[in-house]
């Protein structure tokens, strides 16, 4: 990691142009420097190289409209990011300003700037404030949130800057390379983007992949059958472990699963769950296991509304509208007496790692990169450079405690709270999950302690909460403040009037939290990644204000589920651990386990979605020569002719030896997929060569096409084949998809045999991509042959 000084001479002399520049365009009138910027940002001539005047403009602009003055640490961070890089900056240095800088100076090589943040809040509050100053600069901006409509976004993705969320940027490509009409397509093609808090998106939400599902086959009589089986057996009969996500029956529960299992006659009497003629009923019970002993009410999902909610572990938000795969979310929905909705089938998916990979330039901030910055260097090739802050950190970091109990470890939190409180200092307490979160405000209810609670089920609040939680006496409890987006001001939020006026925050109120120490944070969890703990712990001393933070640590932090310690660390005497740079050793290690394991886990996906990847791609490019095609017919051919030879080549053998081949399947096989008669296939019989048979095959084919669709208009038949054609392969592509999950799951046990499963999987996800475009065309191909003519509006209406 680079630590980059503002006085180092060459970033010196551009902050001195810049200051220059602006100190000159501030003479200028609001009408002259309309004039002035709009000729400067949209005239003909190319600018691209006036990076140093591009950031005067907008730093006056700035000046202009928020009476703000930009700091030299929020000029230097716009360079770096239009540089590629990542800014690390810490909480309350203005990477707000910083990322409309940088969209200001970029804009001029390119003509899509997307600036990326964490959710749907931050987007349209960051595109309300800074929209005048685009405006001011004759820069266009959007904004994409998810009640955008298909026109708002086509509009906003139109605009040279664009403010959007990282999934509604995911969603929205997928579903681009989902239309069967190119008119319907929103997105532009991706240039620059600017992701704010990039370690949060690029890094933690790297293995949840964006996936848009359709209506699959109802299942819910096998899901709620497995969930009344397993619901009976004890957690002796089951091995899981939270930590690595597995879950197995031993023999005892394999047997009274069984049992059960014949008692409901749902297995045949002298069978076993793991016949052939049963396993069909495997994967609910899997699913049923994993509901039941891995997954936890409160800390990996909410219910909410009678609804299963997903639960984001880094962010404490309620995921709505996400559900988990392979019927996993119908198995919690059986546990928590819940509707059982359908289960889903894939439609398209990518990950982060991907998506965000195919911007020619990336740039990102955050106050947290340090600690990820060999992966963010190895999987985006972004360099991570820090910039120190504009005012000396004035914190104190007290040392951590360790405590054998969280039970303990919660009086001590607790105690802590009440004696901040007592003076007035606000306390912001950082928790590992929602549970966690639920249990503390529950003992500071009973201590009487006023306090507010922030995670996933009071998500709707979150601004207001963050806003008030410096204010004098507060207490809040947070399931996790990456990617808030809010600072926490010593005194709490500006009223309505002080707004208005640009005045600051009441100064008696933060007088009095100053004299009291500042903001307290106490981490009341061991996370799992020093990042994390980082990202808690920077909320306090922000630009240059007092503050105080202090984490407190159980040896439970690293017990998995069934209240062991993880297998690196299990021994007899490290629960005798009663020293406490010995017991810190051992949770610092496991903390460093999990996030090496975590890293391991994205590096192991990354290399496995690679090769989904490329075929993703080489079948978006494909789809997408067909969506636009000015000649549909000529291309229908080429597939027509390509199809016609893969079945003579599997008839006509050997090709040298006519009097072998199987005309009559053949024949037959053309029929089938094609309609033809038999009248309508003369002198098959008679043809030696194996390129005249393809030949006479196709033209028969054609002819039938001819005839089919004489009486047709031709922009109606084009239409209709381009869709078919295009809809064939968005079958295929789904297809695909449901196989080479399968795979995946095969060639993980293959590892085993001493087989290496990356191997396997490039042969045999090779191997079925090979049949995708055949299958698709083929289809294709049958459905056009039994195409017949209504009316346009009705053709229409069909699609």
């Amino acid at each position: 990691m680079t630590r980059l000084k503002p006085s180092s001479a060459h970033m010196h002399e551009r902050i001195l142009q810049v200051r220059a520049e602006q100190a000159d365009l501030s003479e200028l009138s609001e009408s002259h420097f309309r004039a002035a910027a709009r000729d400067f940002f949209q005239g003909e001539r190319d600018y691209s190289g006036d990076k140093n005047v591009a950031a005067a403009y907008a730093v006056d602009a700035i000046r202009r409209v928020l009476g703000f003055k930009v700091r030299e640490c929020q000029v230097v961070g716009a360079f770096i990011l239009g540089d590629g890089a990542v800014a690390e900056m810490q909480t309350g240095e203005g990477k707000t300003v910083v990322a409309v800088l940088a969209a200001c100076i970029n804009t001029l090589r390119h003509s899509s700037i997307h600036i990326v943040t964490v959710n749907d809040y931050l987007a349209a509050r960051d595109f309300e404030q800074m929209r005048q100053v685009f405006e001011l600069l004759s820069i266009s901006v959007g904004c994409v949130i998810n009640r955008s409509t298909a026109d708002q976004r086509r509009e906003a993705y139109r605009c040279r800057v664009t403010y959007a969320t990282n999934s509604e940027l995911g969603f929205d490509y997928l579903r681009d390379n989902m239309q069967v009409v190119e008119e319907n397509i929103v997105q532009q093609p991706f240039q620059f983007a600017i992701v704010d808090e990039v370690d949060a998106i690029l890094i933690d939400e790297a293995r949840t992949p964006l996936v848009i599902s359709g209506v699959g086959e109802d299942w819910s009589s096998a899901v709620l059958l497995a969930d009344k089986i397993v619901s009976q057996i004890e957690p002796a009969d089951v091995l899981f472990d939270r930590k690595v996500h597995s879950v197995q029956l031993t023999d005892a529960g394999l047997s009274r699963v069984e049992q059960l299992l014949l008692n409901s006659r749902a297995m045949g009497p002298g069978t076993h769950l793991y016949d052939e003629v049963n396993l069909h009923l495997v994967p609910f019970i899997h699913q049923a296991l994993k509901a039941h002993f891995l997954f936890e009410k409160d800390s990996d999902y909410l219910v909410v509304d009678d609804e299963v909610v997903i639960v984001d572990r880094n962010t404490g938000r309620g995921m709505h509208g996400r559900r988990f795969s392979e019927g996993l979310h119908q198995a919690l929905e059986a546990k928590e007496c819940s509707p059982v909705q359908p289960e889903n089938t894939v439609l398209a998916s990518i990950t982060y790692q991907h998506f965000f990979r195919m911007y020619p330039r990336l740039s990102g901030m955050t106050g947290t990169a340090a600690q990820e910055r060999h992966e963010l260097a190895e999987i985006y090739g972004l360099r991570v450079i820090s910039i120190p802050p504009h005012k000396a950190v004035n914190r104190v970091d007290l040392p951590d405690r360790v405590y054998r109990s969280c039970r303990s470890r919660d009086k001590a939190v607790v105690s802590l709270v009440r004696e901040a409180h007592k003076i007035q200092r606000p306390v912001l307490v950082g928790t590992k999950s929602v549970a966690d979160s639920e249990r503390l405000s529950a003992l500071l209810s009973a201590e009487g302690i006023v306090h507010s609670v922030l995670n996933a089920r009071h998500h709707a609040r979150e601004a207001e909460i963050i806003a008030n939680a410096g204010r004098p006496g507060a207490v809040t409890i947070a399931t996790s403040m990456a990617g808030r987006g809010t600072d926490i001001l010593l005194g709490g939020e500006q009223s309505e009037c002080a707004n208005r006026f640009g005045l600051p925050v009441t100064q008696h109120s933060r007088r009095a939290v100053v004299a009291a120490g500042g903001l307290l944070v106490i981490g009341a969890a061991l996370f799992d990644s020093k990042r994390v703990e980082d990202q808690l712990r920077g909320r306090s001393g922000r630009q240059g204000d007092p503050g105080t933070t202090i984490f407190l640590l159980s040896l439970e932090d690293c017990e998995d589920g069934a209240g062991s310690t993880i297998p690196p660390f299990k021994s007899d005497r490290f629960g005798q651990v009663v020293r406490r740079e010995r017991a810190l050793k051992h949770l610092r290690n496991w903390q460093k386990y999990q996030s090496d394991r975590q890293y391991d886990a994205r590096r192991i996906m990354l290399k496995f979605d690679s090769v989904l990847n490329a075929q993703r791609l080489a079948f978006y490019q494909t789809r997408n020569e067909f969506l636009r095609s000015d000649n549909i017919f000529a291309e229908t051919r080429e597939i027509l002719e390509a199809t016609v030879d893969r079945m003579v080549d599997r008839y006509a053998r050997p090709p040298e030896m006519p009097l072998y081949w199987d005309i009559y399947g053949l024949k037959a096989h053309v029929c089938m997929h094609f309609g033809l008669a038999e009248r309508d296939m003369s002198g098959v019989t008679e043809v030696t060569s194996i390129s005249k048979l393809s030949a006479l095959l196709t033209s028969q084919v054609l002819e039938k096409f001819v005839d089919l669709w004489s009486d047709t208009p031709p922009d109606v038949v084009a239409a209709f084949v381009k869709q078919a054609i295009l809809k064939a392969l968005d079958a295929s592509w789904q297809t695909h998809l449901a196989v080479m999950d399968h795979i995946k799951d095969a060639v993980g046990l293959r590892a085993y045999g001493q087989r290496d499963p990356l191997a396997e999987w490039h042969v045999e996800g090779a191997e079925q991509f090979m049949k995708l475009f055949p299958r698709a065309y083929m289809d294709a191909l049958s459905q056009l042959s039994r195409f017949r003519y209504v009316d346009a509006l009705e053709q229409d209406a069909s699609f």
